[in-house]
């Protein structure tokens, strides 16, 4: 049974390079779709548990070829949902990988904060303590001339 359900996925492959490349059913983000034991499963995954092992629930494949629709289960590594987010190539990932702040401070223990936002749903931000210094610096100095302006008058 088993071996007859990696034939069905292999004879939905093309090989392209060193990737095998999903042909049949796809969703929208490029990975291969396959109805498997009543539902529908990703393809990469289902076989990458037929072939080397069961994956629990909270661990994704990381398809480090780049290809979401290759099924080659040397280009897949078993990662957490965030492991596979930061390494890809997105605003998250790039900004992670940020060593310094936009005006060039160095983002090491001692200069980075973490912040929690109501509005982005509790999320984590870092900000260059610095750089935040600096801002309440320039903050202060402008509600003092602004009071004494109003005193002059």
């Amino acid at each position: 049974m088993k071996q007859e359900v990696i034939n069905k996925i292999f004879n939905k492959v093309k090989k392209q390079g060193d990737c095998l490349i999903w042909v049949a059913k796809n969703v929208s983000k490029g990975y291969g779709l396959i109805y498997y034991k009543g539902g529908n499963r990703q393809a990469h995954r289902l076989l990458y548990e037929l072939t080397v092992k069961k994956l629990p629930k909270n661990i994704v494949l990381d398809h480090l070829c780049r290809n979401r629709g290759c099924l080659n289960v040397k280009h897949l590594e078993p990662v957490t949902h965030r492991e596979n987010i930061l390494r890809g190539i997105g605003i998250a990932a790039q900004n992670a990988r940020k060593t310094h702040c936009k005006n060039g401070h160095l983002f090491s223990k001692e200069n980075t904060a973490f912040y929690k936002t109501k509005l982005a749903k509790g999320r984590k931000w870092r900000t260059c303590k610095e750089c935040m210094y600096i801002s309440r610096k320039r903050f202060k100095k402008r509600l003092v001339a602004k009071a004494e302006a109003k005193a002059d008058n």
